[in-house]
């Protein structure tokens, strides 16, 4: 299941790392009030995997991931290793387009002519199965390569599902499922 909020976007009233702060204290309470009202779980106390994914003490069989940017708060819960991403669609550097992107991804983000919104289709995708995977962002971003088809996403790693969503117009929202073996 995917719970999405939006909150208040960054204002500058307060300095940008106390924002963040303030947004992850925020995604943490979303996240126990569903695990409290959806399944009954009182607030346990969180552990980190290796790489720093959260998970339940003591609760087995309930994955979740969040995520959260400037104006919005994610979550995913179910029960099997997923990940969640989003980004609000803004301005992009080629930087940085050349440290996440393939050749290919990246003809296709300058080819769009949305490529503010594309740059982030596959930027989302990328650390949504970075962490469903377990290991975050702590893996070569460009040896993990899509190809993205509004009907479908397909990956060059197996064993995962994707679901892709643009929000407003503003954010792009992608969660990744370990796949199971029906699927």
């Amino acid at each position: 299941m995917i719970y999405i909020w939006k909150v208040p976007a960054y204002d500058k009233r307060k300095s940008k790392a106390e924002y963040e702060r303030w947004l992850s204290e925020k995604a943490h309470d979303l996240l126990w009030q569903v695990l409290r009202n959806v399944y009954q779980i009182k607030r346990e106390k969180l552990v980190y995997k290796e790489y720093g994914k959260p998970c339940l003490s003591d609760a087995k069989g309930i994955e979740f991931n969040i995520t959260h940017c400037d104006g919005l708060i994610a979550l995913v819960v179910g029960d099997r290793p997923a990940g969640i991403d989003a980004e609000k669609i803004r301005p992009w550097s080629m930087a940085a387009m050349r440290k996440v992107c393939d050749r290919k991804e990246a003809e296709t983000i300058l080819e769009s002519e949305r490529n503010e919104e594309m740059f982030f289709r596959y930027f989302t995708l990328k650390e949504a199965y970075g962490k469903a995977a377990g290991f975050g962002l702590s893996y070569p971003l460009k040896e993990v390569t899509f190809q993205i088809d509004f009907e479908k996403i397909e990956c060059s790693r197996s064993g995962y599902c994707f679901s892709q969503y643009l929000i407003e117009n503003e954010y792009v929202l992608s969660v990744c499922y370990e796949q199971r073996q029906e699927e």
